[in-house]
């Protein structure tokens, strides 16, 4: 008896999705204008888009809150849901100790990461939440699935104050070289990476909000607002 063997079926090999890294900030307003469509992009599977925090705001002594209520109003003029007055009432000192949450939180796992920050930046645009005071934040993780002893332990909460951190910045050095130094003198792996993701940003030439996207040899940066038609010729360029 003759056996027939079944044609061999070759699997095509998965294409490798497009990585996005979103350069932003849990403070920075045209991230919140982007917010819905940010959402929209990571339920994509052709896409693996990872948040790289850039501390939009190192200290108010740096950048001033009139600067930074500017920039809100700004923002709420392109059409984003923001209260300039927030800057009025709240005037956070710095973002970093929100970045450094974020990267804290990803200690448990990048998703626990890329909620945390979502969480954050709802906290501040929507419930004029003070997103430097680090009991606040501490509060937010854990109503979003994160183990408080351990993200108090990473994020080093207990360990410095807001202003120890504004004091930290040094506006003649990189930022990243400045969080760099406090995460050395601190002993936190939380400001460690987070330095990191400045230090990328600067890299890159890069500010929140802006894109960076890669595919293979190939990228290509879009800097500031991006709407849905431009993000879609900058994938076309990089396939």
């Amino acid at each position: 008896m003759v056996r027939i063997r079944s044609p061999t079926v070759r699997k095509r090999a998965a294409k490798e999705p497009v990585e996005v890294s979103f350069l932003t900030d849990p403070l920075c307003p045209w991230s919140w204008a982007m917010e819905p469509f940010v959402t929209s992009l990571r339920s994509r599977e052709d896409l693996a888009l990872r948040s790289v925090l850039t501390g939009w705001l190192p200290s108010l002594a740096a950048n001033g809150v009139s600067a930074a209520k500017a920039e809100w109003a700004a923002a709420a003029k392109a059409g984003g849901r923001i209260d300039p007055a927030y800057w009025d009432r709240v005037a956070p000192t710095t973002s970093l100790i929100a970045c450094a949450a974020v990267k804290a939180a990803e200690l448990q796992g990048t998703a626990k990461g890329e909620a945390l920050l979502a969480a954050i930046r709802r906290a501040a645009f929507e419930k004029d939440a003070n997103v430097a005071d680090g009991e606040a934040i501490v509060s937010l993780a854990a109503s979003n699935d994160l183990k408080p002893d351990m993200f108090r332990t990473d994020l080093g909460i207990g360990r410095y104050t807001a202003e120890d951190v504004v004091q930290a910045i040094d506006p003649s050095l990189p930022l990243s070289e400045s969080v760099a130094w406090f995460a050395r003198r601190r002993m936190l792996r939380s400001w460690t990476t987070l330095a990191e993701d400045i230090r990328n940003g600067e890299l890159q030439g890069l500010a929140s909000p802006a894109f960076h996207i890669l595919h293979g040899k190939n990228e290509t940066k879009l800097k500031g607002v991006v709407r849905a038609e431009e993000f879609e010729a900058a994938i076309r360029t990089v396939l």
